[in-house]
């Protein structure tokens, strides 16, 4: 802080004495004004605040469904509906006249469904197949297939509707009913050891070799 100095002479007969007083500097109005400027701008507590419990996030463990093996011909269940895959065929990369050839092949599943439950629902589930390179396949959309005689053709394009306009993806069960129903598959040529994947997204699938 500036301070101000003030001399002062004493006389005393032949000897002089010289004082030297110092004394405060009191600052301007300008100069209060800014320092308290300063002094509002300068934060008295830099240390950062620790987050609350609620701030707090660990990390969050997803459960992973359970894959169960089957072969066709068994039966599982998912849900109130239970399956049996009773065939699959390879066949081939034309269906009929009427649809262009493929540039892989088309796999016909042949599964067939029963309501077990007390009310309506529908067999639309996770269902594609996966080959040997775990490439996924969808139900392939062709309105020229004909499926087995006793078979309806199943599709997961639920609201997708056929040149008659009717749903495509009308697959639901009355509780107590069965039905019967064949996917068709479009995969690569070089597709092999298909497995078909079911399930409803939840804790439990299966994965059925189709043996093509």
């Amino acid at each position: 802080m500036a301070v101000a100095a003030l001399g002062i002479i004493v006389i005393s007969g032949s000897v002089f004495y010289y004082y030297v007083i110092y004394l405060p500097n009191k600052p301007s109005a300008v100069q209060e004004t800014i320092g308290a400027a300063n002094n509002a701008d300068t934060p008295k507590d830099q240390t950062p605040a620790l987050p609350t419990p609620q701030q707090i996030v660990g990390p969050t463990t997803v459960q992973q469904p359970i894959i169960t093996a089957k072969q066709v011909g068994n039966s599982f269940a998912i849900g109130q509906i239970q399956y049996t895959v009773n065939s699959a065929k390879n066949l081939g990369s034309s269906l009929n006249s009427y649809t262009a050839p493929s540039k892989g092949k088309y796999i016909q599943v042949n599964f067939m469904a029963v309501n077990n439950g007390s009310s309506e629902t529908s067999i639309n589930t996770g269902f594609y197949i996966v080959d040997n390179k775990g490439r996924h396949y969808d139900t392939a959309t062709t309105f020229m297939f004909s499926p087995p005689s006793g078979y309806q053709e199943y599709s997961s394009s639920e609201g997708v509707k056929n040149p008659f306009g009717l749903d495509m993806g009308l697959n639901k069960l009355k509780p107590g009913f069965s039905g019967k129903y064949t996917g068709l598959f479009e995969v690569t040529k070089d597709s092999g050891g298909l497995q078909l994947m079911m399930g409803d997204g939840s804790s439990q699938g299966y994965s059925v070799s189709l043996g093509i």
